[in-house]
């Protein structure tokens, strides 16, 4: 494994969730790593160096200076920057700044488009991380790490389509998994995929990847579903803290097929739900995935990220499904060097797309 490490906090996207959400899993991967002999920075905004620092794992804190940002809404950087349409002046400033202040770099571990970086670093390893196939309790927590970036430009969605091999290794590393969910969750194996059901999870609509997945509103999503499948039940589940508005709520719920889960009966509702219908209608990666793991009819819109994984047989995706995660997917911090060289093979082969 190549040795000098940087974990870098995106300074353009300084969002609560972002930032909570990441810190400490840098530290926990940094201290792993920095045991296995490698040298780990961190590099994010002046507001969170100190923390940084705190945590005791990263030989040096670079905090960057805020940049204004130039975008109306939350997830507009992000659509700009992962279709390399951000404005010439700020990536002129970005590009300044990681000259002077961007230390060398074999591996970046990022958490958002990582366009910007790649200007600076092409020929380094650069990981997009976040939370993976799970991710809230009851549920164990994964992560995963993306060689190439993440919604259309991932490794994830495109990754039915290399062929990769799948191993004996793989298939029992997510048998593992299943048999880990099933007592941490307290899933009754005998339910899975009985329900005669539609499951469609809403996702927040500040969520730009899902907006251009759907390019509908959550209430058009449901209705489509609807009009699609005209003899089906359907159970739509709010996202928590992201609920409909009560016109959208009584329009969806006036068809007498649909079940309204409310976000208020908790963060992993949805994969519940995953789990015990028979088909689960998604734009979301995570809950994707979980369909294909339970077997279930995996269902999105045609220019969907998952939509390869949609269009594999079931048993073909299982054995996608359990080399990615075999691969690219964490669930002890100590696997992270696993993913690391797996991910070098990868850039080696394809390099980066």
């Amino acid at each position: 494994m190549k040795k000098h490490i940087v974990f870098h906090l995106d300074p353009l996207d300084d969002s609560r969730d972002m930032v909570a959400l990441r810190m400490h899993y840098y530290a926990a991967s940094a201290a792993a790593l920095s045991g296995a002999g490698g040298t780990c920075d961190f590099m994010g905004l002046e507001t969170h160096a100190a923390q940084a620092a705190a945590a005791g794992c990263y030989r040096r804190v670079i905090g960057v200076p805020r940049v204004a940002p130039s975008w109306s809404w939350y997830g507009q950087y992000h659509l700009l920057a992962h279709n390399n349409a951000l404005a010439e002046e700020l990536t002129a400033t970005m590009d300044e700044l990681y000259r002077r202040m961007a230390p060398d770099a074999d591996i970046l571990l990022t958490n958002t488009p990582s366009t910007l970086l790649r200007r600076r670093y092409p020929q380094s390893l650069v990981l997009h991380y976040e939370y993976g196939i799970f991710s809230r309790r009851p549920f164990p927590c994964l992560h995963q790490f993306d060689p190439w970036g993440y919604s259309h430009k991932s490794l994830l969605s495109r990754y039915p389509a290399l062929g990769l091999p799948c191993t004996d290794a793989h298939r029992q590393r997510l048998q593992a998994l299943r048999t880990l969910v099933h007592h941490q969750a307290d899933i009754d194996p005998a339910q899975i995929g009985r329900r005669d059901s539609i499951h469609v999870p809403l996702q927040s609509e500040r969520n730009w990847p899902i907006r251009l997945d759907a390019q509908l509103r959550r209430r058009d999503i449901v209705e489509q579903v609807l009009r699609l499948n005209p003899t089906s039940e359907v159970i739509v589940t709010e996202k928590a803290g992201h609920g409909l508005d009560e016109v959208d709520r009584a329009a969806i719920t006036s068809n007498g097929r649909v079940t309204l889960v409310s976000g208020d009966q908790g963060l992993a509702s949805g994969s519940f739900y995953t789990a015990y219908c028979r088909a689960t209608f998604t734009t979301s990666p995570s809950l994707a995935l979980q369909t294909v793991l339970w077997r279930n009819t995996l269902m999105a819109p045609a220019n969907a990220s998952m939509f390869l994984w949609m269009m594999a047989d079931r048993d073909r995706a299982l054995d996608q499904l359990a080399s990615y995660l075999g691969n690219f997917s964490v669930l002890e911090v100590q696997d992270l060097q696993r993913v690391i060289s797996n991910a070098w093979l990868l850039h080696s082969t394809y390099g980066t797309l």
